[in-house]
């Protein structure tokens, strides 16, 4: 029989609320909880040692104009498609932006990944146009010529990925004001050894201070910049798909309790969740046990 119990506080987003499957028995149960405490303490040592300078993990704002000029905006909309198989996790990120009323010709979209997460493709759409992108890393970024850049930008968009997980792209250039623009990246992780328990992030939506989203915008030459117009937030809807590939979980913790939950044999197979409005530093946070 499958219980849900809830858990507080521990692991658990400030946007949703966090419930534990247990598939076998409460002693069994007991030392799953244990063992999850020791893997989130091996992360809180792990997250004091990352550079303090880094800003946390935001799924993405687009960036309309040129530099001192640029404003930025949220998107209306967002959808997330997890695989994991083992320690190895793909995602696919895809959000819409409504550009403004008298906007800006040119954008620039900008994320700040996990850490330790590979981006190795992105691709745009506008109602006019197609943009297929070529990932390459912010080191070879900066050492392109302006010929190579010319050459490399002329019929596609750059995305520069630097190490500590900042992502920026060259411009989008003929935009039209109004117009809805949909950006889609993808990105892969190998989840570190945490003992018999995995453990995932899953960002939703920047924090917010006041109704005004602060998350930095990335920058070519020091990582990030605050835009010069900060990202008025608009309401975001939201869709996340997460499915186990090959060895399938017997518990899982940190689902919001209106996750859709897919288990056969005893299995947990997947779960979706869908919301009319993500909440301002709204994540996922999982853990899992096989």
């Amino acid at each position: 029989m499958l219980v849900t119990a809830a858990i507080g506080g521990l692991l658990v987003s400030v946007a949703v609320t966090g419930i534990t499957l247990l598939l076998t028995g409460n002693a069994e149960a007991r030392m799953f909880q244990k063992e999850l405490q020791t893997a989130v303490l091996m992360e809180v040592v792990e997250t004091d040692e990352m550079e303090s300078d880094v800003p946390p993990p935001a799924p993405g704002m687009l960036l309309t104009g040129e530099e001192c000029e640029s404003t930025a905006l949220a998107a209306i909309e967002r959808d997330w498609q997890v695989r994991i198989s083992d320690k190895r996790v793909d995602v696919r990120v895809m959000q819409t932006f409504r550009l403004p009323a008298k906007s800006p010709e040119v954008a620039t979209f900008h994320v700040q990944l996990i850490r330790g997460a590979r981006l190795y493709r992105l691709a745009a759409q506008s109602s006019t146009q197609d943009w297929a992108g070529q990932v390459i890393t912010a080191d070879r970024y900066d050492r392109l010529t302006p010929v190579e850049y010319l050459e490399l930008s002329r019929h596609q968009i750059l995305a520069s990925h630097s190490s500590n997980g900042a992502v920026m792209t060259s411009p989008f250039i003929g935009l039209k004001s109004a117009d809805l623009v949909t950006i889609e990246y993808s990105y892969e992780m190998i989840l570190p050894a945490t003992g018999d328990i995995s453990t995932f992030d899953l960002p939703l939506e920047a924090e917010e201070e006041r109704g005004i989203n602060r998350t930095p915008a990335i920058d070519a030459d020091n990582g990030f910049a605050l835009p010069a117009t900060p990202v008025t937030r608009p309401v975001i809807r939201g869709a996340v798909w997460v499915e186990w590939i090959g060895n399938k979980p017997t518990r899982v913790i940190g689902l919001p309790v209106d996750a859709d939950l897919e288990v056969s044999k005893a299995r947990i197979e997947g779960f979706s969740w869908v919301t009319d409005e993500i909440q301002p530093g709204a994540r996922f946070h999982l853990a899992w046990m096989m």
